[in-house]
């Protein structure tokens, strides 16, 4: 295969906005599409590689896996072994564990479906996982198992018929990428069927460039070839993590790769922009440099115990390229050598690093992160005494389970209550409390739930739904308008949500959903009306409205919240008083008779987030159990409902 400087560019390309991206620079919001480019480029070479073989009858899959090994296991071992020894000294023991557990399914290529069942690849807490990026290996390796045995079967039947069937599979993949991408977005950015179609974009590049005449530099392969790289960098630039993926958006990413390697050929303008030497330097250790970025940025997060500055960002950019390099250098190029490390050795260092590796997982998990080491060698006393409360707060994650019994109920939709458990509640206590709004709503069932005063309670509460959101209709609560129309009583309403997502806006409009310590924000007044307005709809099937505006917030990753609270237990918090005013106001000016209550004013805000022995908070911005039975004490004396 003839060497192409432009793909070590592409692969530049590729790497250097996923960095970026994952470093939290805003202007790189798409920046995690360079592992689609990544997909399409091993797509393309691996096809390439395997089909001259086939027709030469020099392929074996022996040589084809040995080939792999040499190109991945070195440097990826090199990784989890550093990153390994720095884990121990710098994980809180329950975060250690996880990363044990991650340890196991990176040394057997099966750490997507690890990453898939923990949490989604956008979440605040994902960005602190070391090796979450080993992920897109995952999917590489799976493919690699796979494709080879498909081309050796179906290649004697002709190229035109293997295009065939991988255009139909990558069809049905992609379509399923689709689907998923907004019915489950978490398993469509992590598993193989889901982004098969990449790869098989990259496969078809090859089986095109094979047979067909060699492409020549004219106007239309330099247009193309063009738009292909301006397809990308629109991609890194525009898209963000709002962005449904993979699905017909990833299309811009790989689409446009598929371009540049079909149609930048040599005097095209884009394969001399890729083949600037400062691009293809940056491609030849792209590997090691994507293996490098996310330790090192996740571990700097985890020792600083905060959010990376920007001028803290050069020098850790710096390190990466430096680090990764000597990696390449010392460790990539050695070992590709077959003159310094025969098949056999090869193969021997192979299983010796998965199970070494996959041993030490497991005894990382099994000890519950060396917590017995890190709690005797690595605490003092006044840590000691916070670590123990922290691990009953850690380890009890009620919030997300609702407290239910006979009268206490939990619905999304009204088909599934138990009508005469309703009835004999109704019968027996009257309209019920009603209460409506998203996971901070669970977090307010729980609260009511455990008070005696509160007996007939029903909630209509699910993660990420709010009043004012358009695009989520089944979360506008009609389950709770069809359930009073048909039973014909008036309840209490209370409407309780995340507060950071509606109230408050950044300096360019956006919404946050991490807000830094001492960041300012801004009251967005559009989403406060829009929030008055469905509630005031909703007035005739209530007998009064309640809008509870926000607690206090952390606003920070449970990670960082946790490692502070060991050395100083006071915390600054978001404070939303601002917006409890704004949203007073509104409700003045516009006269309306919702009734809006300060949480403060049912809770005192602790100085200490560490209070009679319970961690209140159980992550950045959710109550604790614990937590949830300080504030429902707190209300036994409240006057919450009018009689």
């Amino acid at each position: 295969m003839n060497y192409r400087a432009e793909i070590d560019g592409l692969r530049a390309l590729a790497v250097l906005p996923v960095i970026f991206f994952h470093a939290g620079l805003e202007l790189f919001s798409g920046g995690y599409v360079g592992v689609d480019i990544f997909f399409v480029i091993s797509g393309y070479l691996i096809t390439t590689i395997i089909i001259t073989e086939i027709e030469k009858k020099t392929f074996s899959i022996s040589n084809f896996y040995e080939r792999r090994a040499r190109r991945i296991l070195p440097a990826l071992f090199f990784v989890m072994f550093v990153t390994t020894l720095l884990s121990i000294y710098l994980l809180f023991p329950a975060y250690l564990k996880e990363y044990g557990q991650s340890l196991i399914y990176v040394s057997v290529f099966i750490s997507n479906i690890l990453f898939w069942q923990q949490s989604g690849y956008f979440d605040t807490d994902s960005e602190l996982k070391p090796l979450l990026h080993t992920w897109s290996l995952a999917i590489e390796e799976q493919f690699y198992i796979l494709f080879p045995i498909f081309l050796l079967i179906f290649w004697r039947f002709g190229l035109i018929k293997v295009m065939s069937i991988i255009i139909l599979i990558s069809l049905l993949s992609f379509f399923l990428a689709e689907y998923m991408s907004y019915s489950s977005p978490n398993a469509a950015f992590y598993m193989l069927p889901t982004r098969g179609w990449e790869l098989l974009i990259g496969s078809l590049c090859a089986l095109y460039l094979y047979k067909s005449h060699k492409i020549k530099p004219n106007i239309l392969s330099n247009s193309l070839s063009f738009l292909g790289l301006i397809l990308i960098v629109f991609s890194i630039f525009t898209l963000n993590d709002t962005t449904p993926f993979p699905g017909k958006y990833a299309l811009i990413p790989t689409l446009g790769t598929a371009l540049i390697i079909i149609f930048a050929v040599p005097n095209t303008l884009t394969n001399k922009i890729l083949s600037f030497k400062i691009f293809v330097g940056f491609g030849l250790i792209s590997y090691s440099t994507y293996l490098w970025h996310q330790p090192v940025i996740s571990l700097s997060k985890h020792y600083l115990k905060t959010d990376l500055d920007s001028e803290l960002l050069f020098p850790i950019f710096g390190f990466i390229f430096f680090i990764a390099y000597i990696s390449w250098r010392f460790i990539e190029k050695p070992f590709r050598n077959k003159f310094n490390f025969s098949t056999q050795q090869i193969f021997q260092f192979s299983l010796a690093g998965i199970l070494i590796f996959s041993l030490s997982g497991i005894f990382i998990n099994k000890t519950n992160g060396l917590e017995d080491y890190k709690y005797n060698f690595q605490f003092n006393e006044s840590q000691k005494k916070n670590y123990n409360i922290l691990s009953k707060s850690i380890n009890q994650k009620l919030s997300r389970r609702m407290q239910e019994n006979e009268c206490k109920i939990w619905l999304q939709d009204p088909k599934k209550i138990d009508n005469e458990i309703f009835q004999n509640c109704l019968k027996k206590h009257g309209p019920p409390l009603v209460i409506l709004g998203d996971s901070h709503a669970m977090n307010l069932h729980n609260i009511f739930a455990l008070s005696e005063k509160y007996i007939f309670i029903i909630s209509f509460a699910r993660g990420n739904c709010r009043a004012h959101d358009k695009n989520k209709p089944d979360c506008h609560y009609s389950s709770f308008r069809k359930l009073a129309e048909n039973n014909k009583f008036k309840s209490s309403v209370v409407l309780y949500h995340q507060s950071g997502s509606y109230l408050l806006t950044d300096n360019k409009g956006n919404h946050e959903k991490t807000f830094k310590e001492g960041q300012h924000a801004f009251i967005d007044k559009n989403n406060i009306n829009e929030t008055i307005s469905y509630l005031e709809k909703i007035l005739p099937h209530t007998r009064e409205t309640i809008w509870i505006g926000p607690f206090v917030e952390y606003r920070l990753n449970p990670k960082y919240m946790v490692s502070k609270i060991l050395d100083t237990p006071k915390i600054n918090f978001v404070n939303f008083s601002k917006a409890d005013d704004e949203v007073l106001l509104t409700i003045e000016e516009r006269e309306s008779v919702l009734n809006y209550k300060k949480f403060s004013s049912l809770f005192s805000i602790p100085e200490n987030p560490l209070k009679n022995n319970c961690f209140i908070w159980e992550d950045k911005d959710h109550f604790s159990s614990c937590g949830e039975a300080l504030i429902a004490r707190s209300l036994e004396n409240e006057v919450f409902l009018n009689d």
